[in-house]
């Protein structure tokens, strides 16, 4: 039968167990089939990610037991079997192919069947025989490039000496680091790299390993690039690996190497920026008389603001980490209210005091006081977003490490909200939410924003 959006839909594509099985034991239709052709065995593979999905096969085997359509197959052409090959899912395909689904839509040689689902041995076995090592399935992979995905470094040294290597690319210029990346097999990156893979190769979008690792959460993965010479500011048609990260710990492996040469009212910016999400300018503009410190997250309300000419407000909660990082920076510091938090002039005066304190030897009568009476520049009261977007770039310089650019942390706070908390919380919290409406939606939207920066900031 022909159904729109059900229930069981919904259930299988989040990928929980529980609820499938209590749907199909109330009488769910396990054989529905949505606009587009969509049937329950293709809906599980879409809606999250299942690279690493460990609940996947139990939810096919229940799938299956209860007589769901293996074959199906979509207006796109998509199936089961051809969803599940392509993230790498061998397990599942193999799975699927005993429980009697039909191979064709694989496109698989003999020698390709062995690398995905056979042992060294199989593959040697195929290769001797004088299967086509050069030959492509449905998804434009070699058996080289198959042997990368399934993480076996093993079958892919005995494909590499039979010619096979780095040149070879899949569907839209893929390379070859991105299909271990896919499934986080860093030991194959590592293998990868040893024999020559260039972290800095493009798919036909611009794409690179990098983007993959960081959009794909693979920390390990990410720092073995950057240790390989990755290019920290290589983008794509659609993204930077900052601003594709989609993971704290992801982000936090880029940027932390630029954070020891930073001045240090710049670095406690960029932390800053890094747990709020805040633009460069509202970092800037940081004055105490703008936040409101009396619970325990504080909310930091910017007199100035992109969207303050169409009279809207913004606000921007400060959660536990960013508090602590604004707390420690405050100790020790006696500003007025009306004093910019980061300021040029100050951060030059504290460096110097730190220099006349750290100083062994005995000041000369000379060196007292080097200021010259009238200097044709001196550092301003508050930093603007240029000014740090160059401190950065100086930094990254200094490190040795390509340039980012502060505002990339600001799009990697909004992946990381929206993955972990939902497109309504990233439009709140990055100031992208309506502001013009009743009072009721205003403090929803102040609730949903301090409870999201408790968790994340």
């Amino acid at each position: 039968m022909t159904a729109s959006k059900s229930t069981l839909d919904i259930a299988v594509a989040e990928g929980n167990l529980e609820a499938i099985r209590s749907l199909l034991d109330a009488g769910a239709d396990v054989r529905y089939v949505r606009p587009r052709g969509y049937t329950v065995m293709i809906d599980v593979m879409h809606g999250r990610s299942i690279a690493d999905d460990e609940m996947l096969i139990p939810i096919l085997r229940l799938l299956i037991d209860h007589g769901a359509d293996i074959n199906a197959v979509s207006d796109y052409g998509e199936s089961a079997l051809s969803v599940a090959s392509n993230m790498g899912r061998f397990d599942a395909v193999g799975l699927l192919l005993d429980a009697g689904a039909d191979p064709s839509p694989l496109e698989w040689t003999p020698l390709m069947r062995a690398v995905a689902l056979g042992t060294v041995a199989d593959v040697c076995s195929q290769i001797e025989n004088g299967d086509n090592v050069a030959a492509r399935d449905r998804w434009e992979r070699t058996p080289w490039l198959l042997s990368l995905q399934t993480g076996d470094v093993a079958k892919a040294e005995a494909l590499l000496a039979t010619g096979a290597g780095n040149a070879e690319c899949g569907r839209c210029g893929k390379t070859p680091l991105m299909y271990p990346i896919g499934n986080r097999h860093i030991e194959m990156v590592r293998w990868l790299l040893a024999h020559g893979a260039d972290p800095n190769q493009t798919d036909d979008y611009g794409g690179t390993a990098l983007i993959e690792a960081a959009s794909g959460g693979a920390t390990d993965c990410v720092r073995a690039l950057l240790d390989a010479g990755a290019d920290l500011h290589q983008c794509s048609s659609f993204h930077s690996p900052i601003g594709a990260a989609s993971t704290l710990a992801v982000v936090r492996t880029l940027v932390e190497a630029t954070l020891p040469h930073l001045p240090h009212h710049v670095r406690v910016m960029v932390e800053l920026l890094f747990h709020t999400g805040m633009r460069p300018a509202e970092v800037c503009g940081l004055r105490l008389k703008f936040i409101d410190r009396t619970g325990p997250t504080w909310v930091y309300r910017p007199e100035e603001h992109k969207t303050a000419y169409a009279g809207k407000s913004r606000l921007i909660p400060f959660g536990p980490k960013a508090r602590q990082i604004l707390e420690s920076f405050l100790q020790g510091r006696s500003l007025h209210d009306d004093e910019h938090v980061f300021s040029p002039r100050r951060a030059r005066e504290e460096r110097f005091e730190r220099m006349r304190t750290g100083r062994k030897s005995k000041v000369q009568p000379s060196q007292v006081n080097r200021k010259k009476k009238r200097p044709r520049k001196t550092p301003g009261e508050q930093y603007g977003p240029t000014a740090l977007c160059r401190a950065v770039a100086a930094a990254c310089k200094r490190a040795g490490i390509p340039h980012w650019h502060p505002y990339q942390l600001r799009h990697s706070f909004a992946t990381r909200v929206r993955k972990h908390h939902g497109l309504e919380a990233a439009q709140v919290l990055l100031g992208h939410a309506r502001a013009d409406v009743t009072q009721m939606y205003a403090k929803r939207d102040l609730d949903l924003a301090m409870s999201v920066a408790a968790a994340v900031g």
